[in-house]
């Protein structure tokens, strides 16, 4: 079959390759392919669908140094980014605002809340307020006797990831200037004619530029372009739950606590959906890339939601949903060209950020596919998202 020739090939249709050709079309005329085999299938493993839909700027920030600023903005442009895919959709999005709780059990993480995060979110004029046991609950109710206090972060939104990926799937289908190719990429070459994009079924695409957003299997299809240190990623398997709230019940907030114990952190989310829907997780298990749901891992979740959410883990579960993260050694995401030529962009490495980042992600790889003046605060954030942070000394 003769190649065919496209402006923009993007690799991944996921929330972040899907975002990034969305964002294309609307400022351009650019013949954009998205390839992915996915589009249409029943059972996905994009980390999309371990999500529970929380954009959470600065949850964990004192880890991640200038991320915070980057998600930030990503945060102020969901508003208007889920009001133009529901227009596209002909479907409504809810976007809610529902703040988040920062809890916790023991002391030492409230003191790590209480001495080490509400300072930088403080200093970097984040609205943020310590709350003790008492306060805590007139926010959320339904925490448990063993929740000592912790932080109200009231800008937070919450989203349904897999209402966001329907739109998108939809609007990327219905748009006359994307082409939508259920299929894998195998290789990436580029040569004196542009980029060469081989798919699995032996069918090759041409196209002026190249996006990676294969979500965990992203470095391996561009290692060619630069040799990464042995370390820089892995696989993080997350799964999540959504459970049904009894007539008259529901959650109010997003609420988010680490429980530590003798091996490993946990990860304790609830994010409210629409109808008293609540999910609930998550686990992070690095280095397994295996697809489906686990009895093991929610037996994980409800035991330890119990712990901060007794009631909300006796609601009936209707639903689980597995995916593997992007996981980069540093938590940072990975974002910007791995080629001298500037013909082959990646964005990955979104850890468990992908959501809270995506509509920045795409409009800071439009920019860069359009040729487009960047601001400081672009450069900023293109400078986070650095690939050759991540190289091997050897191709430094």
């Amino acid at each position: 079959m003769a190649p065919t020739h496209h402006d923009v090939i993007i690799v991944g249709g996921g929330i972040i390759g899907g975002g990034i050709a969305e964002h294309l079309r609307c400022g351009s005329r650019l013949r954009v392919s998205v390839v992915d085999g996915e589009f249409g299938a029943c059972v996905k493993t994009s980390a999309s669908q371990a999500a529970a839909g929380g954009i959470n700027p600065h949850l964990y920030d004192e880890a991640h140094g200038a991320l915070g600023p980057m998600a930030q903005r990503s945060r102020d442009l969901y508003p208007g980014w889920i009001e133009r895919l529901s227009a596209a959709w002909g479907r409504p999005i809810e976007l809610r605002p529902s703040g988040l709780l920062c809890v916790a059990l023991e002391e030492k993480e409230h003191g790590r809340l209480v001495d080490d995060v509400l300072p930088l979110l403080r200093e970097r004029g984040v609205a943020a307020e310590e709350l003790g046991a008492d306060e805590v609950r007139r926010h959320e109710p339904l925490l448990g006797p063993a929740v000592r206090g912790g932080l109200w972060l009231p800008d937070d939104l919450a989203v349904e990831p897999v209402r966001v990926m329907a739109a998108l799937e939809a609007v990327l289908k219905a748009d006359d200037g994307i082409t939508c190719v259920q299929d894998s990429a195998e290789s990436i070459r580029v040569d004196g004619d542009g980029v060469r994009v081989t798919l699995r079924s032996g069918r090759v695409l041409r196209s002026d530029r190249v996006v990676v957003a294969a979500g965990h299997l992203s470095h391996e299809l561009v290692k060619d372009f630069i040799d990464w240190r042995d370390d820089s990623f892995s696989p993080i398997k997350g799964q999540i739950l959504e459970v049904a709230a009894p007539p008259g019940g529901g959650l109010r907030t997003q609420c988010d606590a680490l429980l530590p114990d003798d091996e490993e952190t946990h990860i304790v989310r609830a994010s409210p959906y629409a109808e008293g829907r609540v999910a609930v997780g998550v686990t992070h298990d690095r280095g397994d890339a295996t697809p489906g749901t686990s009895s093991r891992a929610t037996e994980d979740i409800l035991r330890n939601l119990r712990r901060i959410l007794p009631a909300v883990a006796d609601w009936e579960v209707i639903g689980a949903r597995a995916g593997i993260r992007p996981g980069t050694s540093d938590g940072l995401p990975v974002l910007g060209y791995v080629d001298p030529s500037h013909r082959v962009l990646a964005a990955t490495g979104h850890n468990g950020l992908g959501i809270t980042l995506a509509p920045r992600t795409a409009q800071l790889a439009a920019k860069l596919l359009l040729d487009m003046p960047l601001t400081e605060e672009d450069r900023a954030d293109l400078h986070v998202g650095r690939p050759e942070r991540l190289a091997s000394s050897r191709s430094r």
